[in-house]
């Protein structure tokens, strides 16, 4: 598709319609005075004035090696785009940017400046452009896979030609020039619209675009493709012969002692050849600054010999003298009697004690060690997989994350008797940091929420006087401001009954009681932060129907590879539910990593309270686990038997296959449920069929409500399972969006749901319905924008319903959506 002209104001494009009434031929004049003929950027420079992209300075000079800063790339990026404005205005009072960091940040692309305005005046990094133009084109890739991505699709050239991952320069700063020939030679390889990602950028899409052999010389091991993906083993490995692919969920953190990251290493033994899934190796895993790992503890401080417990009281009395001046600050400003030049003297001796603690605490940093810390566990067959919590301090580290192997002199892995390493950021900031706690009900369950103040290091800003004023996208109830109390501010949210999974933004602004406020607490001023919120509805059962006459076994997956699909126990939490709602007289309870465990066997009560006691470690042996379930079976008692299976992990094939015999000699009817995208699906989905049973495709654990759902109906009202497991299932994460003149829809189809041939928005009012079907953008994405005066009676609809259809026209899944604004 050609790019289109957008519209500017009539000055910018009459001086625009100059410069590209110029010949671009080689004999004319250059357009810029240091942009001569034959510059290797000027056909792009060129290129990017006639499309209005860009124009000179009023000297003459385009300067194309002059840096560009993260808001100017962002603006380029809205302006590429020939679905959206030129450029979208701020809002007063806002940076001038803010507009089109809203769009962009709609598309999930990867730009430092959404929360932290200061960043989007810095020069913007080479490795970073290339992952935002990777989410550009829809791939969620890391930065070394995405200089891959861009050297793959003849994007860029490296400086030398070698063309690897120091050859492009990822730290470098991007420049003008550069910029422009990125975009123009993007223009030539597809579609001018963004087509963006579904969610935050953490890497997803790495295994996608794998880098070749020795792509990062820089000390690294080289990252290779995991055992079962189609392609082949890279070969010419490092010389110590390790095979490793590393996945890490984020690589900075904030460093408040509450961030975290999941790190998975994935290996190959020492030939090169895979490690079975039911396979288990012990590993102990280190921090070197002292991070938490997994369920352990932060690293212990000590100091040296220098140090003395005066110090220690030293410290704890200047933090008290400083909370107190600032309450002082308080005081002095809402008196009547006070002045100004009172208030301005509160607020200088506040300062001074700020200063006074600040000066013991850098005293106490130089002279103490943190203790490394350490953890063992096991793997998940060729993965195991550590979540690292950043410690609290105040300056930025770079950790190292090691992985020993324990028992690595079995068959072919003396290869690891060096760790496996990977280096994490600590990054210290200034935060309004929002947490939650999730309380189940008989209803929807409702949140507590608990939003803290805190200085780089997480020392709690006690000082502030001022409210957080809140407001939930979903239309939750809460209340719309609540009081700061010692820098924590805390509220409930409540969702509105559904049954739908809902993702809810909870937005929240800091509102200071008067203009004399903390100067440190200024750049969490005058901008809007969020918390995530996935509200589950509780399973609905019909009490017209039951589960007399019904045996059912629950088969939970506790390998190692949950620790990160499922952190928060949603299997567990679930099942308990699903139980309780079906309330058949028999139940057993089955766990499984390496091997199978019987958990128990009986009433409700006697089972649930044993679902505790599944975990997550070592493989996954799912045959095991069948077998040991199908041993509790009793089948001479005529009874209905069914057993649900939940994993997100392959195993041996033919020892699975071998249990479907031994389900249909007992009458057992499975249904099974593959979470996220290692799942072996067709397995699942036989093991499903060959029974009579259900197969499910999840992509996360809190969608486990809605599989659960459709089990329920079917065990206990012989309701069948709708196609793709269950019709809302069919869409991840759809949305409705008017902008300004334009609205925006979008969605992601699941792999599990089969091939969908199109999907609809259908708008339902008392005028009748409306469709528009929408295009696919690759990668399981539809989306589709138009113009509001295109649609009809866009005013009278509160929410759209997106529909699925296969090729012969059957409607395979639906979901209702409701609209939101920006």
């Amino acid at each position: 598709m050609s790019r289109k002209l957008k519209k500017f104001g009539s000055i910018l494009l009459m001086s625009l319609l100059l410069l590209s009434m110029v010949p671009l031929t080689p004999g004319a004049a250059p357009l810029f005075n240091d942009v001569k003929a034959g510059h290797w950027a000027s056909p792009s420079i060129e290129w990017a004035v006639g499309e209005g992209l860009v124009s000179g300075y009023p000297d003459g000079t385009f300067a194309p090696e002059r840096s560009i800063t993260e808001a100017q790339w962002a603006g380029l990026l809205v302006g590429f785009d020939c679905t959206s404005p030129n450029s979208i205005a701020a809002n007063p009072g806002e940076h001038k940017a803010s507009g089109n960091y809203r769009y962009l940040q709609q598309r999930q692309l990867p730009l430092n400046g959404y929360y932290n305005t200061s960043l989007r005046d810095l020069p913007v990094k080479k490795g970073q452009a290339a992952r935002t133009i990777a989410a550009y084109r829809g791939f969620d890739l890391s930065e070394a896979e995405a200089v891959q991505f861009l050297y793959k699709n003849d994007l860029a050239n490296g400086a030398t030609g070698k063309n690897d991952y120091q050859d492009f320069g990822p730290k470098l700063n991007l420049t003008r020039a550069e910029a422009i020939v990125l975009l123009h030679r993007l223009s030539k390889q597809g579609p001018c619209e963004i087509t963006g990602l579904s969610k935050r950028a953490t890497g997803s899409d790495n295994s996608k675009n794998p880098t070749p052999p020795n792509f990062k010389e820089d000390g690294t091991v080289v990252f290779q493709p995991k055992p079962g993906k189609p392609s082949a083993v890279l070969p010419n490995g490092p010389a110590n012969g390790q095979n490793v692919e590393v996945d890490i969920e984020k690589k900075t953190l904030v460093a408040n002692g509450v961030d975290s990251t999941f790190v998975t290493i994935s290996l190959l033994d020492c030939n090169g050849s895979p490690i079975a899934h039911e396979d288990s190796l012990s590993f102990k895993v280190t921090s070197e600054l002292g991070a938490k790992l997994d369920d352990g503890n932060f690293g212990n401080r000590w100091y040296t010999s220098v140090y003395n417990s005066a110090d220690e009281h030293a410290l704890i009395n200047a933090q008290a003298r400083a909370s107190k001046a600032w309450e002082d600050v308080e005081r002095a400003k809402l008196s009547t009697t006070t002045s100004a030049y009172d208030v301005n003297d509160a607020i200088r001796i506040a300062q001074a004690a700020d200063a006074e603690v600040a000066a013991i605490r850098a005293k106490l940093d130089k002279i103490s060690t943190v203790y490394r810390t350490s953890t063992a566990t096991s793997s998940d067959g060729p993965e195991v997989t550590v979540e690292v919590t950043a410690p609290a301090v105040k300056t930025a580290q770079t950790d190292t994350i090691s992985f020993h192997i324990t028992n690595s002199n079995q068959t072919n892995m003396t290869c690891y008797s060096k760790p496996v390493s990977v280096e994490l950021n600590y990054v210290p900031e200034l935060e309004l940091r929002m947490e939650y706690e999730e309380v189940k009900t008989s209803e929807m369950p409702y949140y507590n929420v608990k939003a803290t103040l805190a200085l780089p290091g997480n020392e709690i800003i006690r000082g502030f006087h001022g409210s957080l004023k809140l407001q939930s996208m979903e239309g939750a109830r809460l209340p719309s401001e609540v009081r700061f109390s010692n820098g924590v501010a805390r509220f409930t949210v409540t969702p509105s009954n559904s049954t739908q999974i809902l993702r809810d933004l909870i937005t929240a602004e800091i509102i200071p009681d008067n203009s004399r406020y903390r100067s440190d607490i200024a750049p969490l001023l005058n901008k809007k932060h969020s918390l995530e919120l996935v509200y589950e509805p509780p399973l609905r059962y019909n009490a017209s129907c039951s589960a007399d006459d019904v045996e059912v076994a629950f088969i939970l997956d506790a390998s190692g590879s949950m620790k990160r699909n499922d952190p928060n126990d949603h299997r567990i939490t679930k099942s308990e539910e699903l139980i309780e709602a079906v309330l058949a007289p028999w139940n057993t309870g089955v766990k499984f990593n390496h091997s199978g465990t019987h958990l128990a066997t009986g009433t409700v009560p006697s089972v649930k309270s044993k679902f505790g006691q599944v975990g997550h470690s070592g493989g996954t042996n799912i045959a095991t686990g069948l077998s040991t379930a199908f041993q509790q079976f009793d089948s001479t008692n005529g009874k209905r038997k069914y057993a649900i299976l939940l994993t997100d992990g392959q195993s041996n094939e033919q020892k699975v296959l071998n249990q479907i015999a031994e389900a249909k000699k007992k009458g057992i009817t499975i249904f099974t449920i593959g979470l996220g995208k290692n799942v072996n699906q067709k397995l699942l989905q036989k093991l499903a069929n060959d029974t009579d049973g259900h197969y499910f495709h999840i992509n996360e654990s809190s969608e486990i409500t809605t599989a659960y759902q459709a089990i329920l109906a079917a065990i206990t009202c012989g309701t069948p399972p709708p196609t793709c497991g269950a019709s809302d299932l069919t869409f991840f994460s759809p949305s409705i969006t008017r902008t300004g003149s334009e609205v925006r829809m979008i969605t992601e189809v699941r792999e599990g749901c089969g091939e969908i041939a199109k999907v609809v928005v259908r708008f339902h009012s008392n005028h009748g319905t409306v469709d528009y079907e929408m295009y696919g953008r690759g990668q399981d994405i539809f989306r589709l924008d138009k113009p509001v005066r295109e649609i009809t009676h866009f005013d009278l609809y509160t929410e759209g319903e997106f529909l699925a259809f296969d090729r012969d026209g059957k409607l395979v899944g639906s979901r209702r959506v409701p609209i939101s604004f920006e």
